[in-house]
């Protein structure tokens, strides 16, 4: 989508879009900024990103009631769909971005470097469990991790434990706090429980986990 900057002249036309489009108003910063272009590069060219001044144009900004800045909106036929104001910490600015993508019926990876970062922790689990244990904790220490790959990095982190036949107790400690969370249905927490219960069998050889892997 097209990136405008509003104008007394083009304010009209381009707000009565009837199809979606973003509302920013002051600097976003670097972080958010590379969210946001995300969720355009998802919706595939159909979400236009429009700058507004608000001492260029005060009358849009208190007909949609902005009172701070930096803020991005979401306007849909006009109206406000969704908002990030006040607060553009990291942790909002992952929720705008997938509240916005849900409304647009969109599929955003807001976690693109995470997902390299995780597949290499995952592959490395073979080789050095231990490295990729410290891989898997490092990730999941990141402030702005969405929901799927945190996840991922807990179930790692049970896996590298699991390796190591004196950490069985540990290892079965980090799948419970897994369950007590209401992952139990999870396909990578299901095949964590099933390692747990090989090894509970098998008496810990770690042959038979990584059979199971």
């Amino acid at each position: 989508g097209p990136e405008v900057t509003l104008t007394p002249q083009n304010a009209s036309q381009v707000l009565q879009n009837p199809g979606a489009l973003l509302l920013q108003v002051g600097d976003l910063g670097q972080a958010l900024g590379k969210k946001i272009e995300r969720l355009r590069v998802a919706a595939g060219g159909r979400l236009p990103l429009c700058h507004l001044d608000c001492q260029t144009l005060p009358q849009i900004c208190q007909a949609l009631q902005i009172r701070s800045s930096p803020c991005i909106l979401l306007l849909a036929r006009g109206q406000v769909a969704a908002a990030l104001e006040d607060d553009t910490s990291p942790q909002a600015g992952t929720a705008f971005v997938d509240h916005a993508a849900k409304l647009l019926g969109l599929k955003v990876d807001l976690a693109g470097d995470i997902s390299e970062q995780l597949a290499s922790a995952e592959e490395a689990e073979w080789r050095d469990p231990a490295a990729a244990e410290q891989a898997f904790d490092e990730i999941s220490r990141a402030e702005d991790l969405p929901g799927d790959a945190r996840l991922r990095a807990a179930t790692g982190r049970v896996r590298c434990a699991l390796r190591s036949s004196d950490r069985l107790a540990e290892a079965k400690v980090y799948y419970e706090q897994l369950e007590a969370a209401g992952h139990g249905n999870v396909p990578e927490v299901k095949q964590v429980a099933a390692m747990l219960r090989l090894v509970g069998v098998a008496g810990g050889a770690p042959a038979d986990v990584e059979a199971l892997s």
